[in-house]
Parts: structure tokens; sequence; C-alpha cells
């Protein structure tokens, strides 16, 4: 019988919820591991946006998170800390199917404090991270695996590689290994055009947060100056497009998809104020299109892992629970080398 190579390191491409979690995990039982990331920090989704000469900061991406795992609380409690996130105790609205508006269920809602950064950038001192690092492609050999990055730098080798990115840019990792390319392309992800904006007064809206469902361009709305640990005064709102409205604008020029967000916002509640400042930010893969997926990818012959919220339903509890699902499935398999607790 054919023994498989003990795995003692761990290359891992992305340091958003996902490759984080599976890093200080491995790193935990003696895994050499290695992260790279090619944004100069870490938080993939959960990244902030800082404006107003970087005096405030702004969560472009994720708006909030569950903590419905018990692990997952604990977790952030270990690894980032208590101070990293807190309770959003916004009034949180949905659309229900008659078009009014509804209050969120019960269950808590989350935010990093004070920014979402504040997580995965606590999280990603337990690891060694390299940023600024631009995968191009990837080299498998009896050594191991390569990452072959912009510049001509050659990382590695690594006996096992586990990939974070969505998986339109793994595939294109991927290039040489048209196996595992092909089963790739049963996985896609939406855009989502987000914009923040700072109105001349204040709103006077009765929610801090509202998700609609039926309207062709808006799907969320929330107010960013609202959740724990932000500078009160001056109001941010946080506009997040429908993923199709999304994909029908990607090659649109940044002020003409700004305006006619903003402009859906005020019509959809009748609003007298204008927008005094604004950003906007494209996010190419942001929702997946299938809302059940198998938890996790991983390819024994080769040991390639791939982890992500798009395999897990979304959301940023998504992401950790895909970590755990791959983890588990390496600690089940004994031929690898470790356990994991």
């Amino acid at each position: 019988m054919m023994h498989r190579k003990r795995i003692r390191s761990v290359g891992i491409i992305g340091s958003g919820m996902a490759g984080l979690a599976c890093a200080i995990r491995l790193n935990a039982v003696g895994i050499r591991v290695g992260i790279y990331e090619k944004s100069r920090g870490p938080g993939g989704r959960m990244a902030s946006k800082r404006v107003d000469g970087d005096a405030r900061t702004l969560d472009m991406g994720a708006q909030y998170f569950t903590i419905r795992n018990t692990r997952f609380r604990r977790f952030l409690e270990s690894y980032a800390g208590f101070d990293t996130f807190a309770a959003w105790s916004g009034r949180l609205l949905h659309e229900a199917d008659d078009g009014g508006l509804e209050a969120f269920t019960v269950q808590q809602r989350f935010v990093g404090a004070p920014r979402m950064s504040a997580i995965t950038r606590a999280l990603s001192r337990h690891i060694p991270v390299e940023y600024g690092v631009q995968a191009e492609r990837l080299e498998h050999d009896e050594d191991g695996w390569r990452i072959l990055a912009q510049g001509g730098h050659r990382i590695g080798p690594y006996d096992a590689l586990v990939l974070t990115p969505p998986p339109a840019q793994s595939n294109c990792l991927l290039h040489g290994f048209p196996e595992l390319q092909k089963e790739l392309e049963g996985y896609s992800m939406l855009p989502c055009m987000a914009v923040a904006a700072c109105f001349s007064e204040p709103l006077d809206l009765d929610f801090q947060g509202v998700q609609l469902v039926q309207h062709p361009v808006l799907r969320w709305a929330g107010l960013d100056s609202s959740k724990p640990g932000r500078e009160e005064g001056v109001e941010w709102w946080v506009l997040h497009a429908d993923p199709y409205w999304s994909l029908s604008q990607l090659d649109k020029p940044e002020d003409e998809v700004s305006d006619a967000l903003v402009e859906a916002f005020r019509e959809r509640f009748s609003l007298k104020a204008v927008v005094a400042e604004r950003h906007i930010h494209r996010w190419r893969y942001a929702i997946p299109e299938t809302e059940v997926g198998p938890g996790h990818l991983w390819y024994p012959k080769v040991n390639l892992g791939l982890c992500g919220d798009w395999l897990s339903g979304g959301r940023v509890e998504g992401a950790f629970d895909s970590a755990e699902s791959l983890l588990a499935h390496l600690r089940s398999d004994d031929r690898l080398g470790f356990s994991l607790p």
C-alpha cells in the first residue's frame, strides 16, 4: 500500500475568515503555516475603508454576522478577543412578501468593533501573513506545492495547500490542473456594488438597517455610524445593490453606478437630503449563487483543499464553518499525520 506523505506544512492563499481560521487551528497543533494575501491587510469582505482623511472607517463589505455555532464564538473570544466584536442593537428591518417592513428575528447580529476589520486584524496576529503577494499560478510535484507570485516570487514548497479565494479566482490559479478546474466550474458568485454615502443632514429614519428583497436595485441600507464603537455625529449610510443589478453594472462608470444606487435609496424612502460625499466599491465576487454547499473541497491525491463562505452558504459565519468542515475532514484521516482538537 502506498503511504501518503505526512503533512507538516500548509500554504494558505487568502486571509479572510476561512483562511485565518484554518491557519490558526493548524498552527496550534504544530503545523507550519504560511498565509499569502494580495491586499495590504487581512479580512476579505470583512475589510473596512478609511474616509475623512483616514479619521473614519466604514464597513463596505459584510455588514454584520451571526453566531449560531458555539465553536465560532469560542474561536472569536480566544483568538480575536472579547473587545473586537459586539452586538449591534440597531433596529434592523427586512421586506416582507407584501412589501411592508418587519423587524428581523430576535437572533442577535454582531459587528466588529470599532470596525469589522478589527476582528481579522486581531486574528492575523497569531500567524505569519505576507501581504501584497499576488499569486499567479501553482505548481505541484513530489516535493509538494509552490506558489508562483507576481514579480517572479516562488514560494514553497508546502506539503499541502488551501485555497480560500472565490471559485473564479481559485480556478485561474489552477491552470494546469484541468480536472480540478472543471469541478470548480460548478460554483459561482454574484457581484455586489457598494456605496457609502454621507448625506447633507440626518435622515431621521426609524431604522438603522433594512434588507430589501423585491427592489430591482437596492438590497441593503445600513447606518454605519450606529454600530458599536463608531464615531457619532455625521451619518454614513452603506448601500448594497441587488446582485443581478450589480452584474449588469460591472462595466459602467463608477459615478453612474453610485448615482443610481443612491437615487434608489432616496426614492424608496422619500428622502429629501442630498449626498455630501460618497465612495464606491465593486465586490466582483460577493454572493454565492448556491445557498447550500458541500462545506469544503479536498483532493487527497495532491493534498489540496478549498474552503470559504461560497462553499457554506455565504455569510461570515459560513466562512468559519467551511474552514471547520475542512479541518474535520483532515482530523478524520489519520494518514495525514496530525489530529485537531
